[in-house]
Formats: C-alpha cells, sequence, structure tokens
C-alpha cells in the first residue's frame, strides 16, 4: 500500500489512515502520532506542533497555549511561567516583567507598582519604599527625601 494508506491481508482495496495517525509504505496498520505531532487522514508522516503549541498522543491538531504558559517546538504540554514572568496565548516564550512591575497570579501580563513602592526587574511583588524615602507610581527605586 501507498503511504498514509494501510490494507487488511486478503483485502482488494487501501484505507486511509484516520486523522492523528499515519502510515508508511506497504502498512498493514496506521501508527499514531506522538505527543507533540499530529497528523490529517491520509497521512504518511506527523507534523511536528510549532513553538507555543503543543499535542497529546494520536492528536488531528496542534492545541494553543494558554496565557501564562508557553511550549517550544513538538511540545507535550505548556510550561507554566514562573512568577515575575508573563506570557501571551500561544507564546514561545516567557518575558521577564520589567522594573516597576510584578506578576505572581495572573501570568499574562505585569502589574504595575503603586506610588509608595517599587519593584526589580523579575518581582513577583513591589516592595514597599522605607522610611524616608518616597515613590512615584511606576518606580524601579524610591527617592530619597530631601532635609527640610
Amino acid at each position: 500500500s501507498i503511504a498514509g494508506l494501510y490494507s487488511l491481508k486478503g483485502t482488494t482495496y487501501c484505507n486511509y489512515c484516520p486523522e492523528g495517525k499515519f502510515s508508511r509504505e506497504g502498512s498493514s496498520s496506521c501508527e499514531a502520532c506522538p505527543a507533540g505531532t499530529y497528523s490529517k487522514k491520509g497521512a504518511s508522516t506527523c507534523i511536528k506542533c510549532l513553538a507555543g503549541t503543543f499535542s497529546n498522543f494520536g492528536s488531528s491538531k496542534c492545541i494553543i497555549c494558554p496565557v501564562g504558559y508557553y511550549s517550544l517546538d513538538g511540545a507535550s504540554s505548556c510550561i507554566k511561567c514562573k512568577t515575575g514572568y508573563y506570557a501571551q496565548r500561544g507564546s514561545s516564550k516567557c518575558t521577564i516583567c520589567p522594573a516597576w512591575t510584578y506578576s505572581v497570579d495572573d501570568l499574562s501580563k505585569c502589574l504595575s507598582c503603586a506610588a509608595g513602592s517599587y519593584s526589580k526587574e523579575g518581582s513577583s511583588s513591589c516592595d514597599i519604599c522605607p522610611a524616608g524615602t518616597y515613590s512615584k507610581r511606576n518606580s524601579a527605586s524610591c527617592t530619597q527625601c530631601l532635609a527640610g
């Protein structure tokens, strides 16, 4: 039989492999695509999922990673971003939160620090400015109060 088709012993015709499966030339059965790949009906090979997507064993399509998660090419699952990072839907990497922002639970975006607080790059929270210092909203550091 031709690749992407299979035939059982003693039959006079070939069948297409279903979605999520593939066959090599001369096969008597179809094999499921490995996790991280997919196939359409009649496939001779499985196609690797692109970064930002994943698939399970025997899949007919790749699934887009949700916000706060990422994946590399050929992934069987998405990886959650660490706090201090974020990722949009379908991301291939997590992006570090810039100074004056943070992320903790909602890893789809970085949140701004309030006035009177600050943060360094990749923070999971904002720190309160110590006595004798201050900050405006979106500050990466605190400013010393002047004498007087």
